[in-house]
């Protein structure tokens, strides 16, 4: 009987994990700090509710971060940000605007169907950036919503940073950070004139 007893506490502890999760919404809040120097890379603070603040330094090529700092004393958190800044090179704190530093281009987000279009627009004429992905779950369709888009100072990189809302047991309400290099040679423009 001593054996069930310790066997039932037990799997109890294991399951909570699992069961802490059931149900678990993903939340998740990014703001864009900067470009680096060389423009291979891009600081963002990344407020997620599991996890706590941090700092991310991401790739522009990949979009994927390649180091992350826990912000963990709130008191010390401008001093983190600063030392970070400067640590990793970052000198360019992009042009937040949908519209091109030269103005000639605007970046909008289209839904299509079960997909999202970033797309480019040159006066009338469009072209399609990036497609992502948006299947709806159980309780519905998820919604994208651009959040802001920022710009290197030469126009030639862009990060989008994009609101993602899925409504149910596991849903999400959180922000992506997407990277691009921005080369309107090699798109496809199409329409107008």
């Amino acid at each position: 009987m001593r054996n069930l007893a310790a066997l039932l506490s037990a799997m109890i502890v294991l399951a909570c994990p699992i069961l802490s999760h059931a149900g678990h919404n993903q939340r998740r809040v990014i703001e864009f700090l900067g470009y680096s120097a060389e423009g291979t890379g891009f600081l963002v603070k990344v407020v997620d509710a599991d996890t706590g603040p941090a700092l991310s330094m991401r790739s522009t090529a990949t979009g994927k971060a390649e180091k992350t700092i826990p912000l963990d004393d709130p008191q010390s958190q401008k001093a983190a940000i600063d030392g970070a800044m400067r640590s990793f090179r970052i000198t360019d704190p992009g042009l937040d605007s949908q519209q091109s530093p030269d103005g000639k281009y605007t970046i909008l987000l289209v839904p299509k169907g079960m997909k999202f279009e970033v797309r480019v627009m040159r006066g009338e004429r469009r072209a399609v950036l990036k497609v992502l992905d948006a299947k709806p779950g159980p309780d519905g369709p998820q919604k994208l919503n651009l959040k802001s888009v920022f710009w290197s100072k030469d126009g030639r990189r862009i990060v989008v940073i994009m609101h993602r809302t899925l409504r149910g047991e596991n849903g999400v309400d959180a922000d992506e950070a997407h990277a691009f290099d921005f080369l309107p040679g090699e798109l496809r423009f199409e329409g107008g004139t």
